[in-house]
């Protein structure tokens, strides 16, 4: 009885993630949601892995996308945000999307640019390459880049929030930028905080409408030593906050 009973919970659980993937795919014009998770499985599954982050930190990385899936009206929707450019190339075409500080006092200081690179594939242009500002890479090492692929290959994936949680046990705030580094590659921050220790930086994208929606906002809150304590990014739709003593990062879609 009580196999059975587990049995017909499976089920039931299975048909309720079955229709919600439905909604979902008729929510999102194309199944979006299919080639995010075919997506996810050419870097968690497929061996070697048809996901490549080439590069460094120090030079600045590069995400390279051997089987490309996404079109860019995926990734226009999953962006939410126009581009700043769009540059058309001879096998495709290449979003850039640039960011300043949203407020006066800090804006002179550098850019964030990141490009989105499309190639043709039977017709539709999808994303082959996505390059992150270099200023952001270098405010991670190599190990924490590996090893925050292998946390995003186990998440607990919920198609409502709190969204994706990751397991990041063991990293600790060593693996993380303190407030020295943050300030070092980021600049003075545009805001700080006493209660408790934080820094803020806040980006429009350019030209930085009045009335536009900011394009990314780090928060950093530190502990009495100056390390990572709590970070909360908030980068095109999406929301990641990271709990290093909790061992746990979360990713949210913002709508």
């Amino acid at each position: 009885m009580i196999g059975q009973a587990a049995r017909a919970a499976v089920a039931r659980s299975r048909v309720r993630v079955t229709l919600a993937m439905a909604v979902a795919c008729l929510a999102l014009q194309g199944c979006i949601l299919e080639r995010v998770f075919d997506t996810h499985a050419q870097l968690c599954e497929a061996k070697p892995p048809q996901i490549a982050i080439v590069g460094t930190p120090a030079a600045g990385l590069r995400v390279v996308f051997e089987r490309p899936t996404l079109s860019r009206a995926d990734v226009e929707w999953l962006v939410g945000l126009p581009a700043t450019r769009v540059e058309p190339m001879s096998d495709g075409v290449r979003l850039v999307y640039a960011a300043r500080p949203s407020d006066a006092e800090h804006a002179g200081q550098e850019e964030l640019v990141t490009q989105l690179v499309f190639r043709t594939v039977g017709g539709v242009p999808r994303l082959a390459e996505s390059i992150p500002p270099a200023r952001l890479s270098r405010l991670a090492t190599r190990e924490l880049v590996d090893r925050t692929i292998a946390a995003v290959c186990k998440p607990e994936i919920s198609l409502a929030p709190p969204g994706a949680r990751f397991d990041i046990t063991g990293m600790g705030t060593a693996a993380f930028p303190d407030e020295r580094r943050v300030v070092s590659i980021l600049g003075p921050p545009h805001e700080r905080s006493r209660d408790p220790d934080g820094l803020a930086y806040r980006y429009c994208l350019v030209p930085c409408d009045a009335g536009a929606r900011p394009l990314a906002e780090f928060r950093y809150a530190l502990g009495a030593d100056g390390k990572l304590a709590r970070a909360d990014f908030a980068y095109f739709r999406y929301r990641l906050v990271v709990e290093p003593a909790a061992g746990v990062a979360t990713i949210a879609l913002r709508l």
